[in-house]
């Protein structure tokens, strides 16, 4: 293979994991910003809303690391492949569900897609990327989960607004079928390729530190992702429409901090501490959230929001990478998301039973900025 051909293999290799992240996050994230469609016509209470993502996560979390083994068997691109259109049958399932049962099992199918194909885009990029240039790269990639996410949040309640929000569902349902088939044709690179690759030298991490950090951060993303839109609506008076635009900003954020972040943790040589400062920003932002109601500042708050609660993925995936040869990226980054998707199953569903309970917005955000807090989150 020619060094042309090799960067031209490399380009398309990135792209597919942005869009493979990007087909999984415009029907999972795309939930949250139809969040107050589905509450209404299922008769969803505020602990159930906070399920929605809980269940996509909860089969996240159950399909990683299985998926991670056989990405690390298969060429990454047609695992990808395979487990988007899984994602698009759990789509499927929880556009035509007839109740609140089948909604939430499609939910689960919908998750169990979106946990396989993360560690297939990884090993894309990683495959791509060398240490020094890992932190950038890998956030760039995950700035697939929040574009699609921006996207669901644009397109999604304007869809539904017009019809349903089971029509909406059919926007990303034909997204992830595209990318699906696209990643099967491009099949991308193979255990033999990654075998032929240096060994670069590492920086030992704790597994199990860096794992209680992604249950931690992983948590309050999910439940500030779960909830805000229905904060727009019942505590600020937003009209929905407007609450599925606050994701959006929300999402911006975030996918300006996975390239900064990333970026920065390459110039700084230190992940570990570009982490807690994501972690610090989202407890202070988390903080600031209740007092700014609905004052034009709301919405820089929002973008400061997700730049620091959503922006550090690629900084903790990074991490992950960093501590197993190429043949294994797979399976380590599977292992460090299972912490994560569990955090995103347990912290959300806490969140809304903390509002049914109490009735009080600004208690609940009070209490998951105090799990933001640095000293908990590293």
């Amino acid at each position: 293979m020619t060094r042309g051909t090799e960067r031209q293999s490399a380009r398309a290799e990135i792209s597919l994991a942005i869009a493979g992240k990007a087909g999984t996050a415009f029907g999972a994230i795309g939930f949250a910003s139809l969040a107050p469609f589905i509450r209404t016509d299922l008769e969803l209470s505020t602990t159930f809303v906070g399920g929605i993502l809980a269940m996509v996560f909860l089969g996240a979390m159950l399909s990683i690391v299985p998926a991670g083994r056989i990405t690390d068997r298969w060429p990454a691109g047609r695992a990808v492949g395979v487990f988007l259109l899984l994602h698009v049958a759990g789509l499927a399932i929880a556009a035509s569900a007839p109740n609140q049962a089948v909604f939430f099992f499609g939910a689960a199918v919908v998750g169990l897609g979106y946990g396989a194909v993360d560690p297939g885009t990884n090993v894309l990029v990683s495959a791509n990327t060398t240490q020094r240039r890992r932190g950038l790269l890998m956030g760039l990639s995950h700035t697939g989960l929040t574009l699609g996410g921006l996207l669901g949040g644009l397109v999604l309640p304007r869809i539904a607004e017009a019809t349903d929000w089971r029509v909406a569902l059919i926007a990303p349902i034909v997204f992830a079928s595209v990318v699906a088939i696209w990643g099967l044709r491009i099949g991308g690179p193979s255990p033999e390729r990654l075998e032929k690759r240096r060994r670069e030298p590492i920086r030992p991490s704790s597994l199990g530190a860096l794992g209680a950090y992604g249950f931690v951060m992983a948590g309050v993303q999910l439940a500030v992702l779960s909830f805000l839109a229905i904060y727009l609506v019942d505590e600020i008076g937003q009209s929905k429409t407007a609450a599925g635009l606050g994701i959006s900003v929300l999402l911006a954020g975030a996918t300006v901090g996975r390239i900064s972040w990333g970026w920065l943790s390459d110039r700084l040589h230190s992940r570990i501490f570009v982490l807690q400062l994501a972690a610090l920003g989202s407890a202070v932002t988390l903080a600031l959230l209740p007092p700014a109601g609905s004052n034009p500042g709301l919405w820089l708050l929002l973008f400061g929001l997700g730049f620091c609660s959503i922006g550090w993925n690629g900084v903790y995936i990074a991490v992950a990478a960093e501590g197993v040869g190429p043949t294994a990226v797979g399976q380590a980054t599977a292992i460090a998301l299972v912490f994560a998707f569990a955090g995103g199953f347990v912290l959300p569903p806490s969140f809304g039973e903390i509002v049914d309970t109490t009735g009080s917005w600004p208690l609940s955000w009070h209490c998951l900025c105090q799990h933001s807090d640095p000293r908990r989150a590293a």
